[in-house]
């Protein structure tokens, strides 16, 4: 939790601070819209938020180190703990090393995986990550925000020279430790975002920025870099914030006991009918005698609904007209969620059973985020351990694996019925 001073809360976010005595409340007035934004600056150092600042070296991982430090801070104060940025690199779903490029997914699906992360000199897995944001375009807002909640924003941009030499760049200010690339480069490498000042004047940039603002960044490059390893990068910087990761949830690895799922590099593509809505089901086998609690999903989009369903005894898809909703709800943001079931589903040893979701997100076309070999980077992805199935109206069903060569994502907790929480396969 953080702590910040009701009047200066709501400074920050344009609302308008009166106290009433008599009736001992608070009134917050808006002229914003349903959300309001946040103004002015924040720094997460300012808060005990930030982890400590790394050292990449010659490596290829800024993506492993960026992870590892923004799941860190989103911990902060209340949790602090050293997890290896260097075992994640090296130990991933995706097989890559750490002379490898990588990006956030390889992150994100490895701890979702409950795969990662590992402490530093340590040996098993820490906790188990639950729920991630993830935040596209140009929305500025949406990343403050999950900087304030969250804490720090893990986000990609271009850095023109190598690790070494960025302060020769022409697009860096060695006297103002700030950065703006306003070219057309794709991302190479991450950093953590842990703040934001709206008044940073355009002035301090290298090139002339369009408008005043930067957010506040920790780097991987050692603390020589910048100003004790952190920058300023200008709000108009041609890639900062366009791709965002917010680590939002982390549990204890005795949450449950077992998880099922066969998306190991988790989103890597999208399927549906060109419209809102599409249904999917994936086939588990009970590994013992055990009780389904809870559903891991990705939302594609924001705003998203969703409705899920179980399916006891599952023999073919007919059996999927057998299933019984267990939760509903809207996912306001794009990302993984977990979603704790109404009842639980007892579940005997060598049982099929299946998880069954119906998904409608606002304005998209292809609701179902599925993973499948769709480049070099995750062309280890394996798409026969899987039993998935799609459909239009939740009649006709079609076998994901067979049509469309890929694998749902979607995952499955359960305990074990004797409530031993053993934790003894993460498969």
């Amino acid at each position: 939790k953080t702590y910040i001073c009701l009047e200066d809360f709501c400074s920050l976010i344009n609302y308008d601070f009166r106290y009433d005595a008599e009736k001992t409340t608070v009134v917050l007035d808006s002229s914003d819209a349903e959300t309001p934004k946040l103004r002015g600056d924040y720094d997460l150092r300012d808060h005990g938020r930030v982890s400590k600042i790394r050292d990449q070296g010659s490596l290829s991982a800024c993506w492993s180190y960026a992870a590892m430090s923004a799941l860190e801070s989103s911990m902060l104060p209340e949790r602090s703990i050293t997890l290896s940025p260097d075992n994640l690199a090296e130990h991933n779903t995706y097989g890559i090393s750490a002379e490898d490029s990588g990006t956030y997914m390889v992150a994100m699906s490895s701890m979702l995986a409950w795969k990662q992360p590992i402490e530093e000199n340590g040996s098993e897995v820490a906790l188990h990550l639950q729920e991630v944001h993830y935040y596209s375009g140009d929305d500025k807002d949406a990343v403050k925000w999950a900087i304030f909640k969250n804490g720090g924003v893990s986000t990609s941009l271009y850095a023109e020279i190598d690790t070494s030499n960025l302060s020769k760049s022409s697009f860096y200010n060695n006297k103002n430790n700030s950065y703006y690339y306003d070219g057309n480069k794709e991302p190479n490498h991450d950093v953590v975002i842990i703040g934001w000042d709206d008044d940073y004047p355009k002035t301090r940039f290298s090139r002339q920025a369009k408008e005043d603002g930067a957010f506040i960044c920790q780097n991987s490059w050692g603390s020589e870099f910048g100003d004790k390893g952190v920058f300023y990068v200008s709000y108009d910087d041609t890639n900062i914030a366009k791709s965002a990761v917010s680590y939002v949830k982390v549990e204890s690895t005795t949450n449950y006991d077992h998880i099922y799922q066969s998306d190991l590099e988790g989103h890597v593509g999208n399927l549906g009918y060109n419209t809102p809505t599409a249904l999917a089901a994936n086939v588990y086998t009970a590994r013992g005698d055990e009780e389904l609690r809870a559903v891991g999903l990705y939302a594609v989009g924001p705003e998203t609904e969703y409705r899920i369903y179980t399916v006891s005894d599952f023999t073919d898809t007919t059996s999927l007209s057998r299933r019984r909703e267990q939760a509903s709800g809207t996912l306001q943001d794009a990302g993984f969620y977990t979603i704790p079931l109404r009842d639980a589903l007892p579940l005997t040893q060598g049982e099929n059973f299946a998880v069954v979701i119906m998904l409608t997100t606002k304005n998209g076309t292809l609701p179902i985020a599925v993973e499948y070999p769709n480049s070099k980077l995750s062309e280890q992805a394996d798409i026969t351990d899987g039993k998935g199935y799609i459909s239009r109206n939740g009649l006709n069903w079609s076998s994901v694996e067979d049509t469309y060569a890929a694998n749902l994502c979607l995952k499955a907790y359960t305990t074990n019925k004797n409530n031993q929480n053993t934790n003894t396969e993460n498969e």
